[in-house]
């Protein structure tokens, strides 16, 4: 079911939250920005799927997460900004992640700590 009035979601910086399950945000259509704090180690697939108003994405530096799922992405028509170089951990970006962003217009990986 999707959430028609949420806009901004604010997690603590001080949260312990370790996991964003499949599909919690799933076409929150007015959702427009949200905070990711470094605690995170999971955010399963479909999370901010067809969330078409969302337009920044907030990954605390250092955030645990090793992969970016299948379609976490899909259909952010309005994300510009995802700063995934943050997340010094990624291995992966799993398919159709970031399908359907038409305003995207870079994305950035990390370097791998052994390159600096």
């Amino acid at each position: 079911a999707s959430n028609e009035k949420l806009e901004t979601v604010e997690i603590s910086k001080n949260s312990q939250l370790k996991t964003i399950d499949f599909r919690v945000f799933y076409c929150c259509y007015v959702l427009k920005e949200i905070y990711l704090p470094v605690t995170l180690e999971t955010l399963n697939s479909q999370v901010f799927y067809n969330c078409s108003s969302l337009k920044r994405v907030e990954f605390a530096y250092g955030i645990k997460l090793t992969s970016i799922e299948e379609e976490m992405f899909f259909g952010c028509q309005s994300l510009e900004y995802a700063n995934i170089e943050n997340c010094l951990y990624i291995e992966t970006i799993k398919k159709g992640a970031f399908q359907q962003n038409y305003s995207l217009k870079s994305i950035e990986i990390p370097r791998p700590p052994y390159m600096s």
